[in-house]
């Protein structure tokens, strides 16, 4: 029967698999006693039950699935007594061991695993480890081993490391990361810029090929990134999250090949003054999108949510993007002239990284409203009140500007294909996608 599921579910058109998850995989699958992983893995990562389970996932797969997070997993009943020799199939489908590890880990239960693996003749597989460094502190608890799952890209023959959320689900992240790295037992954490060994989930080649985008999130890099790993298969682009402000900062340190940046100055012009601010070498200043930001609002918007204002009024709960993202730099411009005070905002310390995390919040009834883009709203079917139009740009070093791997992103993002599907997700404008805004020329050098 299982088999028959695989059969079935590799030739559902991409565009039908939410409505297996809702409708019929979740419910007819949870009838196996091992089937909670395959119903974790059908909510969060649909990847892992394709044949061709790659090419989904870096050309495909849409992404913003909701699943049970890695600690949810391992709460729910019998997951510690699920049947291991169904686990081969899952490896089978998704091509390695790293959600079938990581779980049994969690569970005591890894040994085994790795006995079954002997028994069946079929080894764990070590992976190349390649020394690489943080591109910012990563405090950890003493006292307990932490692995953490990594964005990894080559920048000036560095290896940079960027950790994903971890807070984020097994599966999902395992998916999007590009290595495993250890802190341990004993450390309180790693210094950045400090070499430290990571397990590879990529080959080491792939690095090689890959562009490390650091900074804002939007929708539209997971869209560049299947365009350009169709056009052209030897790169790909792989962005970690940490906001407009940090993105800037990697750059400055040479910790990435561009970053998303939509800051608002108080003049009104987005993006030059930070970067002149805290970027020595030139740079370029591309357009990607213009994008449309508003209120994201439940359904029916129950409490009558009209603009900015209305978030300071009793009873209102707001979920906020992080310290350093455009978004929040947005929505503390937008409370300035309202003269309204932070403080008065409740919710405003309670931070997410992403637009689709926000809305999620929104969703799930955490929160009543959240500042993000019309895409993220339309995606989970929130209502949207907008406040206005930003500039979401790319800043790329001038020094990079004639890479292979750059020519080919720049390639894909003036092309006909990119600007269709970014205007099929609604809220964006590209009348002006990969035209030079800016050309900055940097500082002068210090004479001493």
């Amino acid at each position: 029967n299982l088999k028959r599921i695989f059969c079935f579910i590799k030739h559902i058109p991409v565009r039908r698999f939410e409505f297996l998850i809702g409708i019929f995989a979740f419910r007819q699958l949870v009838k196996f006693n091992h089937t909670v992983f395959i119903g974790v893995a059908l909510a969060d990562n649909l990847a892992l039950f394709v044949a061709d389970a790659e090419a989904y996932a870096r050309q495909e797969l849409p992404s913003g699935y909701i699943g049970f997070c890695d600690n949810q997993l391992t709460c729910r009943p019998g997951v510690g007594d699920f049947k291991f020799n169904n686990l081969f199939v899952l490896c089978d489908a998704y091509g390695n061991w790293c959600v079938v590890k990581q779980i049994a880990r969690r569970r005591g239960l890894l040994a085994q695993v790795k006995l079954l693996a002997r028994r069946q003749r079929r080894p764990l597989p070590r992976r190349e480890r390649v020394q690489a460094v943080p591109c910012y502190p990563l405090p950890s608890r003493p006292g307990m081993e932490e692995r953490l799952r990594v964005k990894l890209g080559e920048v000036d023959e560095t290896i940079v490391a960027v950790p994903l959320p971890r807070g984020a689900g097994t599966v999902t992240s395992l998916s999007r990361a590009d290595g495993l790295l250890t802190i341990p037992a004993a450390c309180e954490g790693l210094d950045a810029d400090a070499p430290v060994a990571v397990e590879l989930l990529r080959s080491r080649e792939s690095l090689r090929g890959a562009l490390l985008a650091i900074g804002s999130h939007d929708n539209t890099l997971d869209l560049l990134d299947g365009l350009l790993r169709r056009t052209h298969p030897a790169f790909r682009l792989t962005s970690a999250h940490v906001g407009s402000l940090g993105g800037l900062q990697a750059l400055a340190r040479r910790r990435c090949h561009l970053a998303g940046c939509h800051l608002l100055a108080a003049d009104g012009v987005y993006n030059r003054q930070a970067i002149a601010e805290l970027l020595d070498e030139p740079m370029l200043l591309i357009r990607l999108v213009d994008r449309e930001q508003g209120l994201m609002l439940r359904p029916g918007n129950p409490l009558q949510l009209h603009g900015v204002a209305d978030l300071a009024r009793d009873g209102v709960r707001f979920i906020n993007r992080q310290r350093g993202s455009g978004t929040r730099v947005l929505l503390d411009h937008l409370l300035s002239r309202e003269g309204l005070s932070p403080s008065r905002i409740q919710g405003y310390r309670d931070e997410e990284y992403t637009h689709m995390n926000v809305a999620a919040a929104v969703l799930s009834g955490r929160a009543d409203a959240g500042l993000g883009v019309l895409a993220a709203a339309q995606a989970l079917g929130l209502d949207f009140v907008p406040v206005g139009v930003e500039e979401y740009d790319l800043v790329i070093p001038q020094r990079l500007a004639r890479d292979e791997r750059m020519l080919a992103l720049l390639d894909v993002i003036r092309s006909y294909a990119f600007r269709e599907q970014v205007d099929a997700l609604g809220g964006y404008g590209t009348a002006r996608t990969g035209e030079v805004i800016w050309e900055y020329p940097g500082r002068p050098a210090e004479v001493e």
